[in-house]
């Protein structure tokens, strides 16, 4: 089913301050495994990033069902889970290298652009590499921020971008955290205390965030028990991404 399948060691210093790898460090080892894909004259997908054109994440979804700690061996893997004119959707599986037991696995949907940053149609060969593994890709619930929603912000930094000149859709995620963190601790999602460990995290990329913006972010617990975070940019506060984070505990759902 795998396209391509890379090991990858987790760091020392990829470790919060709890001592696991937080969920924006497991996006990037997805986003290299997609970068190997595209690349790697071996793989099926190669010749992706032919000519100038590029990836860019509209959605991810990653489910984690343990914490990692420093120096575990995994394998990532990737798949196409379903092809559309512009954009697809991957699949992705984080195991352990001994043993193969499966610590993560989430969806990405992407779209191909090309050197000018437009749309560009995915050829037919891509398309016959799909195999669907049933991975589904909720949309989030789009409803609107309350009134009393805890409010964080950053100021998007030169570091926060990539080749594409606008902020990594993993550094998303560390705003996410960021935001949910101060929000725990201020109480505003239940006693006040250190943020429950993620399970489950959903962002959307609405707009395209750059270097400069300020990012408000709203932060509530919705009524289905997970946190949602909102960002907005620019003078008209327009909306640039949506996020769902379970922080549940164990059998709470």
């Amino acid at each position: 089913m795998a396209i391509l399948e890379r090991e990858i060691t987790t760091r020392a210093y990829e470790l919060d301050r709890f001592g696991r790898i937080p969920p924006a460090v497991l996006l990037r080892y997805l986003e290299h495994t997609r970068w190997e894909a595209g690349y790697d004259s071996e793989t099926e997908m190669s010749g992706l990033f032919a000519g100038g054109r590029r990836m860019v994440v509209r959605a991810q979804q990653l489910r984690m069902m343990r914490a990692l700690g420093r120096a575990e061996r995994l394998r990532v893997s990737l798949w196409l889970e379903g092809v559309g004119r512009t954009s697809m959707t991957m699949g992705q599986r984080v195991v352990l290298a001994e043993g193969g037991e499966e610590v993560a696995v989430g969806t990405v949907v992407g779209v191909s652009i090309d050197e000018r940053g437009q749309p560009t149609e995915l050829g037919a060969a891509v398309r016959e590499l799909t195999r669907p593994a049933g991975l589904s890709h909720a949309r989030i619930d789009a409803g609107a921020a309350p009134a009393g929603a805890f409010q964080a912000s950053t100021v998007v930094r030169y570091s926060d971008t990539d080749l594409l000149q606008h902020a990594n859709h993993a550094r998303y995620a560390d705003w996410v955290e960021d935001a949910r963190a101060a929000a725990s601790a201020a109480g505003a999602l239940g006693q006040a205390g250190p943020p429950r460990r993620a399970r489950w995290l959903a962002v959307e990329n609405l707009r395209e965030c750059l270097v400069g913006d300020t990012v408000e972010m709203a932060v509530w617990r919705a009524d289905d028990g997970a946190v949602r975070v909102d960002g907005r940019v620019g003078p008209g506060r327009e909306l640039s991404f949506r996020a769902a984070v379970d922080d549940s505990l164990p059998g709470e759902r």
